[in-house]
């Protein structure tokens, strides 16, 4: 949800699964404007990455075999939650793109500039 309006932009229940994720992404590029690559969050689940990067992305033609390039405009972290010991503990990972401009489109948009979980900013 994003804090302001309260736009929930896609919604979609169901397992952590690679096919789940792929059906979430998908309802949310579909609400996006033609064009727009957002930078993603989210928390560890390593399948949102195969989704996110199977949809903001285009096909080329190289060398007579079509391949599927990830955009340049895409920039993509996890904020990792852990328990050891009793323990919790946080880390962060970038799934794609450079750490440091992940945190410059954050900033961008409004938002602190780390990497979180509890909402979304549209611009």
């Amino acid at each position: 949800m994003e804090p302001v309006t309260k736009i929930v932009p896609a919604i979609h229940v169901g397992k952590r699964t690679t096919d789940e994720a792929m059906v979430f992404i998908h309802l949310l590029a579909l609400t996006l404007a033609p064009g727009c690559v957002p930078a993603f969050t989210s928390d560890g689940i390593r399948q949102y990455f195969y989704a996110i990067t199977a949809h903001f992305g285009y096909w080329k033609y190289p060398d007579k075999q079509w391949k599927w390039i990830v955009s340049d405009l895409l920039f993509y972290g996890q904020l990792v939650k852990r328990k050891h010991d009793g323990h919790s503990f946080t880390f962060t990972r970038m799934m794609w793109g450079r750490y440091t401009h992940l945190l410059q489109r954050l900033r961008e948009i409004g938002l602190s500039g780390t990497i979180q979980t509890a909402f979304i900013r549209t611009s």
